[in-house]
């Protein structure tokens, strides 16, 4: 296969630095020594990168002598060729526009080494989804690696005018104004991470849930990675929240007409919403950061959901589980980053916690300190002795926050868990 290349724009690029020194400012945020095809080529515009680094102005002298002492005069040519390469241009008015042809054509070789990679994996028979996974995010590199560095002046109007902003910004509420008021932003920002962590039975999956239902019902499309539960069971917990039913009573069939016309009434809601679940039991970082860009392409998701973290399996197999954890919870702090939303992970505490009757601290987060370390916000569920009373109506679910970066790390509150609805609410 032909390798991708633009030789003449190469030339107009570093024919351009040599006529006029200011013109490397313009195009080497665009290109660097690496994306040029002829090695000559690397060669000379690295020696003209240092020597730019080294001052405003430089010569061709200069670059002969940079050349000569580095040893590669001779291997580029010599002076004869600089001269030929030079002579190309007479202004370096197409200096940028060159730069990107160049860079284009280096994006296009990258790609093309990395397609080649995953014919050999196809070739191994390795699974699809890793392959693809692999291909994808290799991809997405390649296409951010120019990505513009933001200005301080920049980073500063951003800040205030989501300061100013009467929804403070982009936030995502909860849809509980108790917990919503104790976030330093209102709701969940885009890029940060927020654990929920629970013992098995207290919630977590419900709350997760209410979330979901309540943002995709405000029209803001959410994408659900369901390790545990199947879509169908997500969607009837769904339906009978939405509906306000005791899902007991229609399991032993002795749900009210109106009760029933609810759900009828809230299914038809539901199909309308932009909720995206997938179910795939063996799900991987990879598999999972692969699907998640596609429904930010297609679905421009607002929010990603993960339930639970402990459920995925880890792309290095030889790994310790802490390691694997680790790695999970790197990628998806890195996934927040790249997709610009919002990322709620699900986590299993260890029983410490329950044998000893009290409130959830950050040790017992199950498996890995790097959860702790990823996170944004770090919110436990957890129920006492006294509070287990599943007849009530309305029982006790308590949460504390033990962790919240850049705003008051402590908080604790109840929220109200109606259990066989699974509706959950302020206490008050």
């Amino acid at each position: 296969m032909k390798q991708p290349h633009n030789i003449e724009a190469e030339q107009i690029v570093i024919a351009s630095c040599l006529i006029d020194s200011t013109a490397y400012d313009r195009v080497s945020p665009i290109v660097g020594a690496d994306d040029f095809f002829a090695e000559r080529h690397k060669t000379i515009f690295a020696c003209i990168a240092e020597l730019a680094s080294e001052r405003s102005e430089y010569s061709e002298v200069e670059l002969f002598e940079k050349l000569k002492a580095n040893g590669s005069l001779e291997e580029i040519g010599g002076v004869s060729a600089i001269y030929a390469i030079e002579e190309r241009v007479e202004t370096s008015l197409h200096a940028v526009s060159s730069a990107k042809i160049v860079k284009d054509k280096s994006r296009l070789r990258q790609i093309a080494r990395k397609c080649r990679i995953a014919l050999e994996s196809i070739e191994e028979e390795q699974e699809s989804g890793d392959i693809v996974a692999e291909l994808e995010g290799s991809v997405a590199k390649i296409m951010d690696s120019d990505a513009q560095e933001k200005t301080i002046a920049q980073s500063v109007d951003t800040v205030l005018e989501e300061m100013h902003s009467p929804d403070l910004g982009t936030s995502l509420p909860f849809g509980i104004e108790s917990y919503d008021r104790s976030l330093r932003s209102g709701g969940m920002k885009p890029k940060q991470i927020h654990v929920i962590a629970a013992r098995p039975g207290n919630g977590k999956t419900t709350l997760a849930l209410n979330v979901a239902a309540r943002t995709a019902r405000d029209g803001n499309a959410v994408g659900f990675f369901s390790l545990e539960m199947g879509d169908d069971e997500l969607v009837e917990k769904l339906i009978f929240c939405a509906a306000n039913v005791d899902a007991h009573k229609v399991e032993e069939g002795v749900a009210s007409p109106k009760e029933l016309e609810r759900i009828e009434e809230q299914a038809k809601r539901i199909r309308s919403w932009p909720l995206h679940i997938n179910d795939k039991a063996q799900m991987t970082p990879g598999l999972m950061t692969s699907i998640a860009r596609q429904w930010k392409r297609r679905y421009d998701i607002k929010l990603l959901i993960v339930d639970y973290l402990q459920l995925l399996k880890g792309d290095d197999t030889k790994q310790s589980r802490e390691a694997q954890v680790a790695e999970m919870s790197r990628s998806m702090k890195c996934l927040a980053k790249e997709l610009h939303l919002p990322v709620m992970v699900l986590s299993q505490l260890n029983r410490e916690c329950e044998k000893e009757n009290r409130a959830p601290r950050l040790s017992d987060l199950r498996e890995s300190g790097a959860i702790e370390q990823d996170a944004d916000t770090v919110t436990f569920l957890y129920t006492l002795n006294e509070d287990r009373n599943v007849d009530a109506p309305g029982d006790n679910l308590r949460w504390v926050r033990a962790k919240q970066r850049a705003g008051q790390s402590y908080a604790e509150g109840q929220f109200k868990f109606r259990r066989h609805t699974g509706l959950i609410t302020d206490f008050s």
